[in-house]
C-alpha cells in the first residue's frame, strides 16, 4: 500500500451556498492565468489566513446582507511528486526552464511574468504528452496536481509576538508570508466539513 507523503488540513471561504456544495462533493476550480497558482481550487493552510480572507469577502458583499460567507476544512492528501513546490528556488527555476523548452517546441511566446500562465501551460503540455516518468530537462516525476505558492501581504504589521512584525530588506520573522494551495485533483481533498471559526481548535494551548 502505498502511503502519502503529506497530509494537510487546509481551508477555503467562500459563500455559504458554494461551500456547502463543497462539502457535499461539489469542487469550485478557478480558471487563474495571471500572477497566482494557475488553475485549481484555492486553499488557506491555516484557520486565519481563512478567516481573513471571509472577513475581506463580507466586506466586499457589504452591500448584500443575504449572502452568507463560511469557512470549509479539508484534508490535502497527496504526494511529494504531485506537488509543485513554487516556495522551493529551484522549483521555480526548473518551471520556467520547462516553459521555454516547451515554448520553443511549440512555436509559441509564453509570457515568463505571469506564472498562472506558465503553470498552466507547461501542465497541460506535460500532459498533452503523458509525461508520467522523470526526463532529464524535467524535475517532476509525475504531473503535479497541487501547486504550493507563498502570498506576500506586506500591510499586515500586527503579527508574531507584540507586534514586531514590519517587514524590511532583511531577512526577519515575518507573517506577511502566507501560503497557498490550488488543488487541480478533487480527489485528493479529503474530510470535507463546515466549521465554526469561533470554536476551532488551537494546536497549542498555552493557558494556565
Amino acid at each position: 500500500m502505498n502511503f502519502p507523503d503529506m497530509i494537510i488540513p487546509i481551508y477555503h471561504s467562500d459563500i455559504e451556498s458554494r461551500n456547502n456544495k463543497f462539502v457535499s462533493g461539489s469542487f469550485f476550480q478557478s480558471d487563474e492565468d495571471g500572477k497566482w497558482c494557475g488553475k485549481g481550487m484555492y486553499f488557506w493552510d491555516n484557520i486565519a489566513n481563512a478567516k481573513y480572507w471571509k472577513k475581506r469577502k463580507e466586506s466586499s458583499n457589504r452591500d448584500d446582507s443575504g449572502v452568507a460567507i463560511s469557512i470549509a476544512r479539508a484534508s490535502l492528501v497527496c504526494s511529494q511528486a504531485e506537488l509543485l513546490d513554487l516556495t522551493d528556488v529551484d522549483v521555480g527555476k526548473s518551471l520556467k526552464v520547462a516553459g521555454i523548452l516547451f515554448a520553443k517546441k511549440y512555436g509559441i511566446t509564453l509570457n515568463l511574468h505571469n506564472n498562472g500562465n506558465v503553470i498552466n501551460f507547461v501542465h497541460d503540455a506535460m500532459t498533452r504528452e503523458n509525461l508520467n516518468s522523470e526526463r532529464e530537462e524535467l524535475p517532476y516525476p509525475t504531473i503535479f496536481s497541487v501547486v504550493k505558492m507563498a502570498g506576500r501581504y506586506p500591510y499586515n504589521t500586527k503579527g508574531l509576538i507584540g507586534g514586531n512584525d514590519h517587514g524590511g530588506n532583511f531577512p526577519a520573522a515575518t507573517t506577511q508570508i502566507r501560503m497557498i494551495y490550488a488543488v487541480r485533483d478533487e480527489s485528493l481533498v479529503q474530510r470535507r466539513s463546515i466549521i465554526d471559526p469561533t470554536k476551532e481548535e488551537i494546536s497549542n494551548d498555552f493557558s494556565f
